[in-house]
């Protein structure tokens, strides 16, 4: 149901990487040779592991899942003000990396593979939700709007992620060989390096 709001480590050529249907730079081919993992770091801290290990769509599950918990905290009731503030800005931090991970390298692969109707609805939601994180982390949250985009930043959320995780994802990925697999893995890995250090 749509919300109206919303791997092997080797040297990865430019021609690979385009027929995977992601546009590069000429450092993008270059091998991650020592990188061990990845995660959501900010400078307010995260509650997201670092990920070390799966494919592409485990890595993308694990902060579905460090989002969602986020979530949690933030809705509560107990909830302070100053406490919302935080991790408004924290779940901004989390879900504007890993809608980049998934713009700049799973969606054109989708597209690629001819998923192109599902990629071009996936992108309108990250749309959405970057509008709702505009409010919630510019609008006080004791303010009536706030809790408006949070609710609707929440909900939009689970809907696209439970899409992704259960429909679009597994279907995609069965379509996939293992060296195709194996290469979004790393893309993935590689895009993650660039906001991890």
């Amino acid at each position: 149901m749509r919300s109206s709001l919303y791997l092997s480590r080797r040297s990865l050529s430019q021609r690979a990487l385009q027929a995977m249907g992601v546009v590069t730079f000429a450092s993008t081919g270059a091998a991650c040779a020592g990188m061990t993992g990845m995660g959501m770091a900010s400078s307010r801290g995260s509650m997201a592991p670092d990920i070390v290990s799966g494919d592409w769509d485990e890595i993308l599950q694990a902060e579905h899942r460090a989002v969602d918990q986020m979530f949690v905290e933030m809705m509560a009731p107990s909830a302070t003000a100053a406490r919302r503030a935080d991790l408004s800005a924290m779940v901004k931090d989390a879900l504007s990396q890993h809608a980049l991970r998934e713009e700049n390298v799973v969606y054109p692969a989708l597209r690629r593979f001819g998923v192109e109707q599902e990629a071009r609805e996936l992108f309108v939601e990250h749309a959405d939700m970057k509008t709702a994180l505009a409010v919630i982390t510019t609008q006080p949250p004791t303010d009536p709007q706030w809790m408006e985009a949070a609710n609707a930043l929440v909900t939009g959320v689970r809907g696209h992620v439970m899409e992704e995780e259960m429909e679009i994802f597994p279907a995609f990925k069965a379509r996939l060989s293992a060296d195709d697999n194996a290469m979004l893995t790393e893309l993935v890995r590689m895009e993650a390096a660039k906001y991890t250090g």
